[in-house]
């Protein structure tokens, strides 16, 4: 389980209620001068990668197509919770819009520094990790496969600790550091730590108070709403991990052009009032006006099914393609060949 608050670390929610508790003359911004005047630890790209075990995990999951299927819940879905009473299982709040468009954003974006796909998926089965706005207040962690973030995180006191999701208000601040929040525990999900985790042997700070350098997955900036993306050493950290995105820009669409199986896992392009191919060698992102296509996983994935010129899978290739003039996608084609195959179609 991975928390903001970890290793028993008070939440910064939490945090702020403890210390307005204790003592009302005592503000953050006395807090943030004090550390202002001791000298900010440096952070490396280890102090932020996880584990080879929990690394590992990540990666196998991804499997050579470079690709982690993603579940947004779409609400009243119960909520699996590591000692969660079963009598007092909640559920999952349906995304407002501003949230499924914070989401849905940056699990592409991220996709263009780093040579893995998020892909959204419709089947909670087929998924790798579920994502899921959560009813209740103080709930934004990963644990085991699901991606958490509450209602109401972001919000200012006293809504950050309203029971009751419909009565929390967000403005364009709140909203703001909601998807902060939620990019640091996507960033757990791609196996960054925080920088004080000592659990594979390394850390650049002993706490998460102690003054360090910006970092997405730290304590500084965390919550201010006004970067809206990760640091620097946060892509290195996840490049890293998962290699760098090598973009190429094409004009027009996808299906204004032809892919070609070059042999030797190696795969060309061409315009369709094009001469020539174009081979995608050390491209591993493709983007065109309506989507962006994987290599490894929207391409490859494709003709690695395609087992021969008259087989089943050549021919549903051949259809699948004349029918809706473009590249088949992996999971549609992989579809029709099995009902094909199956005599179901």
């Amino acid at each position: 389980m991975c928390f903001l608050c970890n290793a028993g670390l008070l939440s910064i929610h939490n945090l702020e209620s403890e210390v307005i508790k204790k003592n009302q003359n005592i503000s953050s911004s006395n807090s943030e001068e004090n550390n202002t005047n001791k000298e900010l630890a440096s952070i490396d790209i280890q102090h932020l990668t996880m584990s080879s075990q929990e690394i590992n995990t990540r990666l196998n999951l991804a499997s050579t197509e470079r690709t982690l299927r993603l579940y947004i819940s779409p609400g009243n879905e119960s909520i699996s919770e590591n000692n969660e009473n079963e009598a007092n299982t909640p559920y999952s709040r349906t995304p407002e819009e501003w949230q499924y468009e914070y989401i849905r954003e940056n699990i592409v974006k991220i996709s263009s520094f780093i040579n893995l796909k998020l892909k959204e998926v419709t089947n909670k089965k087929e998924a790798d990790y579920i994502l899921v706005i959560h009813p209740n207040p103080q709930k934004d962690s990963l644990s085991n496969n699901t991606l958490m973030v509450s209602h109401s995180s972001g919000a200012q006191s006293p809504f950050h600790l309203e029971e009751n999701p419909d009565l929390v208000q967000h403005d364009s601040d709140s909203k703001a550091t909601q998807k902060e929040i939620f990019l640091h525990e996507l960033g757990h999900l791609l196996g960054l730590e925080h920088p004080w985790d000592k659990d594979d042997g390394d850390f650049a700070v002993n706490n998460w108070s102690d003054p360090h350098a910006s970092t997405r997955m730290g304590y500084n900036e965390h919550l201010s709403g006004k970067v809206g993306w990760y640091e620097d050493i946060d892509i290195s950290a996840l490049q890293n991990i998962w290699g760098e995105a090598e973009v190429k820009s094409y004009s027009g669409n996808s299906y204004d052009y032809k892919f070609y199986n070059l042999g030797n896992s190696k795969f060309g392009i061409k315009h369709e009032n094009g001469n020539s191919i174009d081979p995608l060698t050390g491209i591993t992102l493709l983007k065109f006006d309506e989507q962006n296509l994987h290599k490894s996983s929207d391409i490859k994935g494709t003709f690695d099914q395609v087992t021969g010129l008259n087989t089943d899978s050549g021919k549903m290739f051949r259809l699948y393609n004349a029918s809706f003039k473009r590249l088949p996608d992996p999971d549609g084609l992989r579809y029709w060949i099995g009902n094909f195959s199956s005599g179901k179609d």
